[in-house]
């Protein structure tokens, strides 16, 4: 048995083809979230046709401020730890499967080392290079890195980041697992909002990392960065709830609804953000898996960011904003005023890659073979 240690939107997105090639092939595993995230999620399980989970550690509740955060940590631990501990570990999975750089992550990896489980690491040995860029989604890596069994890396780069390391096993996935859910996303229908959109031409906005939201500084550059954009290019900005909750304390969010060339959003379900990001002339954002789907696709991104852990689009369509306007204001000359070219999509299947391992390594058979 498999089990899957989920909490944020983006874990779910980027492991939502590991879990459907799981039921196509009828491997058993189980779904565990831990209710870092709860808006959005449900709709993502229906969008992808996924199951329900099979257990929330903690339900009904968004970690979207530094309060509730704790609030839900502490949740977290006491359940995991007492109230339903047993409930989680009785009986023992053969491995329990992480993903990316969360608290999440870290928490999932450290109940299964205590509960003497081994831990498999997806999305495994991204690296910065400093510890305070991305903080502390690097440090989050790391220790994860430690803990970790097996290490499903997204290409040769990450790999060799932990060619080194005296334990555990090390598969190149060739790609991330994001590119499988693009190709769920682009052979999808979709409807909503993009009857919403305008004719004119767009930029789409999103931003949510803790380095942003929590520093003053950094916070104004990306505000100011928006309003400056809008002037010349309508931007729509999707709001995560973290997001939504940062600006509604701030000064910036009158700034905002007064800006006649920003549109503010709530996040749509999945395949409708993937057909947003389609007709935009470029993304401005802080988040890794906007740079890879951007990647991928050939969309020009702005990175929000002075560090990435993530090679993806740069030096190609992704270019590092490093907090400068000039850097900001030279991506936007270029890329505003005309259409970008798709990409072709690799020809890897790292989901596929990743099963075939587990698959091997737990000597699974499928459940109710024909």
């Amino acid at each position: 048995m498999i089990r899957i240690l989920l909490g944020t939107k983006a874990q779910l997105i980027k492991m939502a083809p590991i879990l459907l090639e799981l039921q196509h092939r009828r491997l058993p595993y189980d779904l565990v979230l831990t209710g870092q995230h709860h808006e959005t999620m449900e709709d993502l399980l229906d969008v992808f046709a996924i199951p329900r989970p099979d257990m929330e550690i903690v339900s009904r509740m968004e970690a979207n401020t530094r309060l509730k955060m704790v609030h839900w940590l502490g949740l977290l631990l006491w359940r995991s730890g007492f109230s339903m501990r047993k409930r989680l570990w009785q009986p023992k999975p053969g491995i329990v499967l992480v993903h990316g750089d969360t608290l999440s992550t870290l928490m999932g990896a450290i109940m299964a080392k205590m509960a003497g489980v081994p831990v498999a690491h997806v999305e495994a040995g991204l690296r910065s290079f400093n510890l305070l860029h991305p903080f502390p989604e690097e440090l989050t890596r790391i220790l994860v890195s430690q803990l970790a069994d097996v290490f499903y890396c997204p290409g040769e780069w990450a790999a060799n980041n932990l060619g080194k390391k005296k334990r555990g096993t090390i598969i190149d996935t060739q790609q991330n697992t994001l590119l499988d859910t693009l190709r769920l996303a682009l052979s999808s229908p979709s409807d909503g909002v993009l009857s919403k959109q305008p004719c004119e031409p767009y930029g789409v906005v999103s931003v949510h990392r803790f380095e942003n939201l929590s520093n003053q500084h950094r916070l104004g550059f990306v505000m100011e960065t928006v309003l400056r954009t809008s002037k010349r290019i309508r931007l729509f900005f999707v709001l995560h709830p973290a997001t939504r909750a940062r600006l509604q304390s701030s000064p910036w969010q009158a700034q905002l609804d007064a800006a006649p060339g920003v549109t503010l959003m709530d996040r749509t379900d999945y395949i409708q953000f993937i057909q947003l990001l389609r007709r935009s002339r470029f993304i401005m954002t802080d988040g890794g898996s906007n740079q890879e789907e951007a990647a991928y696709m050939g969309l020009p991104c702005l990175l929000l960011r002075q560090a990435t852990e993530r090679q993806e689009g740069l030096e190609q369509n992704t270019l590092l904003a490093k907090y400068d306007s000039h850097i900001v204001d030279t991506f936007v000359d270029r890329h505003s005023g005309q259409e970008w070219t798709t990409l072709p999509f690799p020809q890897a299947e790292p989901s596929r890659i990743i099963v075939d391992h587990l698959a091997r390594l737990l000597a699974l058979v499928p459940s109710n073979p024909p």
